[in-house]
């Protein structure tokens, strides 16, 4: 079989004509001569059979095909530079933490401290995640969002998802809220879940609320610090919010919740299950969900017995 990948060599030369735009800029940048430029180029459009470079009038510049060959060449050199400036980090072999952006930054980040001191020796990547993207590459140990409470194979429910309306003082001083149905008349802040407002309005017995006045914010961090703004009233994750609650920088407004069932868990990938400093993360997680203020998910199992959060591998949970 016929080997049609280009030299690296050659690939790096093209994709320097792409970022510097010129034959003779690219040549300046790589400390070669324009010669040398157009022999590699020269020798991807030999093994491909496709032209590479067009003339208009006094100027050079990459075809079509050129310049698509360069944007992939420049993506993966790319990622190889990415990955060797994390080869420093990977001598240490830190086991990678992703987590959603509301937990990362309301729950893991305030406790990092706590868990350097616990465990000095384990050193930690933290970067965040969707529970609906792929991420590349796959984190050791991800905490991801159920809104069910359906949870994939070999997952441990952490913390509950419910949420709760709540609100800065500064917002109840101008609108004061004496009943339920004053939440519902006052300012809305909605994220991307929009059924959320509605969910809430039927289990208080009310009717929707109309569409005014409402806040449309992209993602949970956005809706968090609007409410502690105080634009309006949000319906956030209770369990991630126990630190502005105690606070006083944010206040519940209603006893009733939503989504029971939902709940944060954790994921191990097959990578992880073989690192030894995986167990302290998930040891580290649990422990800050049994002694915070942070209550963990009342998950059952099919037969409805409680499970605790060592007994977690489960398909599906219910309330």
């Amino acid at each position: 079989m016929t080997n049609r990948l280009p030299s690296l060599r050659a690939l790096r030369v093209l994709e320097a004509v792409w970022k510097e735009g010129s034959i003779a800029a690219a040549a300046e940048h790589l400390n070669v001569s324009q010669s040398a430029v157009g022999h590699q180029l020269r020798q991807i459009e030999v093994l491909s059979g496709v032209r590479l470079l067009q003339r208009e009038g006094r100027r050079i510049h990459l075809t079509e095909a050129g310049e698509s060959l360069a944007v992939v060449a420049h993506r993966g050199f790319s990622a190889i530079r990415h990955e060797v400036d994390r080869l420093t980090m990977r001598e240490r072999l830190p086991i990678t933490l992703a987590a959603m952006p509301m937990v990362m930054t309301n729950w893991i980040l305030p406790n990092l401290a706590d868990f350097q001191r616990r465990y000095p020796d384990v050193a930690l990547h933290l970067s965040t995640i969707q529970s609906d993207q792929v991420v590349t590459p796959e984190p050791e140990v991800a905490i991801l969002f159920s809104l069910s409470g359906d949870l994939p194979p070999n997952a441990r429910p952490l913390i509950h998802g419910r949420a709760v309306p709540v609100c800065a003082p500064s917002y109840l001083a101008e609108h004061p809220v004496k009943s339920d149905a004053d939440i519902l008349r006052g300012k809305l802040l909605h994220d991307e879940d929009s059924r959320m407002w509605r969910a809430w309005a039927q289990r208080a017995g009310l009717p929707p609320a109309e569409a005014r006045d409402m806040i449309y914010l992209a993602g949970s961090n956005m809706l968090f610090d609007a409410a502690i703004l105080g634009q309006g009233i949000a319906l956030c994750r209770e369990a991630l919010i126990a630190r502005s609650l105690a606070a006083g920088h944010l206040q519940v407004v209603s006893d009733v919740r939503i989504d029971r069932t939902a709940c944060y868990y954790t994921i191990v990938s097959n990578d992880g299950r073989r690192r030894g400093g995986v167990s302290a993360v998930l040891r580290w997680l649990t422990e800050l969900a049994r002694v915070g203020k942070i209550a963990p998910n009342p998950l059952r199992s099919s037969d409805g017995s409680k499970l605790s959060l060592n007994e977690a591998h489960l398909p599906r949970t219910q309330e």
